[in-house]
């Protein structure tokens, strides 16, 4: 019909995206002649509030399965000195009672623990020489209690997750 403008039908392509159905997407977002949305929350303090009370617990709860973590690698440690190999690594008991653990740092996320020895022959000991046999008794007092120290660190994190944070 002469003097009325052709209806032009817009066809999506099969894959395309639904926001080339809208003029590339400006009815979606506020353009001409589309919606705008507007979202109120409530209560955010309240929740921020809730958040930190959580991670500060589970940061306490980290720190605390670290230092019982330490405890319970050392007490291996000197367990396998004593009677884990076949010759017992101890004469004087001054290796034995070197072996010390600390948490050496915690910064609310990240915590670090350590297990060791000051005395100068440990390393021998540890590693062997040629004319003695290795005692891994580091190594071995963590790989032993791995999944006990990772299932600590999981209990930590979901000692409070029954309760509500708000």
């Amino acid at each position: 019909m002469p003097g009325r403008p052709e209806k032009k039908t817009s066809r999506v392509k099969r894959g395309a995206s639904s926001l080339n159905r809208f003029r590339g997407g400006a009815a979606l977002f506020g353009g001409a002649g589309g919606m705008k949305w507007s979202i109120s929350v409530r209560g955010v303090p309240k929740v921020l509030k809730g958040l930190n009370a959580y991670e500060k617990k589970v940061s306490y709860n980290m720190l605390d399965a670290m230092k019982k973590a330490v405890i319970i690698v050392e007490a291996e440690a000197k367990y396998l000195i004593v009677h884990g190999y076949y010759q017992p690594a101890v004469k004087t008991g001054r290796l034995l009672g070197s072996v010390v653990g600390q948490v050496v740092s915690f910064d609310g996320t990240n915590a670090k623990g350590r297990v060791g020895t000051s005395v100068y022959y440990a390393k021998y000991v540890h590693e062997g020489t040629y004319l003695m046999k290795e005692r891994k008794f580091l190594r071995d007092a963590l790989a032993k209690n791995r999944k006990r120290i990772v299932a600590m660190f999981k209990a930590a994190i979901k000692k409070d997750d029954k309760r509500t944070i708000f």
